[in-house]
């Protein structure tokens, strides 16, 4: 069960995300299914074993964040910058990754069953 609003998420990441302020945020372990992310700044995020299941990442930036044991089951990723990303043991089961960016990301023992991909997804 998610006690923040996609509002409250949102204000949370413009927060964290602006100023001589910034620092990372750390989801590590949140439930953030269906969460609407939509361009969400999420450079450097923790998000190890965060629950993204359907959630809306479209647009997202990713820049290095941690994505170890994540669930993105279903998650929109179109066109979501996931450059130099750490992914050990992300399910990204069919999840939209049309677009989406993966250059000079980690990969280790992700599951990418039924995930969308075509000519525009880079690094996979």
């Amino acid at each position: 069960m998610r006690y923040l609003s996609d509002r409250d998420l949102r204000m949370l990441i413009a927060l964290a995300s602006i100023g001589e302020h910034y620092r990372p945020l750390n989801l590590q372990g949140l439930d953030l299914s269906g969460a609407d992310l939509k361009h969400a700044f999420l450079n450097n995020a923790n998000l190890t074993d965060a629950n993204l299941t359907n959630a809306n990442l479209e647009n997202a930036l990713m820049f290095g964040a941690y994505l170890h044991d994540a669930n993105l089951t279903g998650a929109n990723l179109r066109n979501a910058d996931l450059t130099n990303t750490y992914l050990r043991g992300a399910k990204f089961t069919n999840a939209d990754l049309r677009g989406a960016k993966f250059s000079g990301a980690m990969f280790k023992d992700n599951d990418f069953t039924g995930a969308i991909i075509d000519s525009s997804t880079l690094g996979l």
